[in-house]
């Protein structure tokens, strides 16, 4: 019975969905490629696919690459998007994209 490898990369700059998306990962059996202290030993003990990894960067992707506002919507915590009026922006909530 051979399976294929799944890599999936992931990004995602709201801090919030991170956590849970860790959490997720850790209950579901999913480890990262980069995980080499060990913090998800619970999910190396149970991963359905060995060499399969799941990696979660904490950044944003857009057509430009640099530094941005992330500004999350009051009404539905999961969401957001890149501001570029200031006063719509909370402190330390500058993520960095990719294109």
């Amino acid at each position: 019975d051979s399976k294929a490898d799944i890599i999936v990369e992931a990004f995602e700059p709201n801090i919030k969905n991170r956590i849970r998306f860790c959490e997720s990962m850790e209950l579901n059996g999913w480890t990262s490629e980069f995980d080499s202290y060990g913090a998800s030993i619970i999910a190396k003990n149970v991963n359905p696919h060995p060499s399969s990894y799941i990696n979660l960067y904490s950044l944003g992707l857009s057509d430009k690459t640099g530094d941005v506002s992330f500004v999350e919507h009051d009404s539905n915590p999961g969401a957001g998007e890149f501001e570029n009026d200031k006063s719509k922006v909370k402190e330390g909530s500058v993520v960095h994209t990719l294109p």
